[in-house]
């Protein structure tokens, strides 16, 4: 406490873990796993926000947390820097605010479905702090990799980073 004020309560932010294939119809509507709908907080109904990644074929979901998130590191680009337009419009121009129907599902855009190269089956992925959909095929190679990948640097998990040593002062002239 504060002179005697009480603290101000940090919101929650959403968890999103474990990952699941869901079908995808023929209007291109898929159901989003409950316990990330869950996850939103009470939002659901408001839908989520969703982007092409632009770190592969894959689309990136959450919440406005994510959005806000994303644009507070954009914002902290030179405003007149090639890679804050970059950012912008690939996260913020290409965004879009996604429903839900009365099922829980959302209708993926055509642009998204190409992009990820999704058909008939989408796996959602919990990433933490958002979630992401890929094909299950280009998920199954991935996480592959990153499973090899985790047991190689599995040391480094929770490992604080070295202190490199302060540079010396060079000796003063006699």
């Amino acid at each position: 406490m504060v002179d005697g004020e009480e603290a101000e309560a940090k919101p929650r932010r959403p968890m999103f873990v474990s990952s699941s294939v869901h079908k995808i119809d023929q209007k291109g509507r898929v159901s989003v796993p409950a316990d990330f709908r869950k996850a939103l907080g009470g939002r659901e109904y408001e839908g989520l926000y969703c982007f092409p990644s632009f770190a592969g074929p894959v689309i990136e979901c959450g919440g406005e947390e994510l959005l806000e998130d994303m644009r507070a590191m954009i914002a902290d680009i030179d405003p007149f820097d090639d890679d804050r337009e970059a950012f912008e419009l690939v996260v913020m121009g290409e965004t879009k605010k996604l429903a839900f129907d009365g099922n829980g599902r959302i209708l993926l855009p055509e642009e998204f479905l190409e992009y990820a190269d999704l058909a008939d089956r989408a796996t959602f992925v919990g990433r933490g702090d958002r979630f992401q959909i890929w094909s299950p095929e280009a998920y199954e190679e991935k996480v592959k990799e990153a499973r090899l990948r985790a047991w190689e640097r599995r040391a480094t998990l929770g490992a604080k980073p070295k202190k490199k040593d302060a540079p010396k002062k060079p000796e003063a002239a006699e």
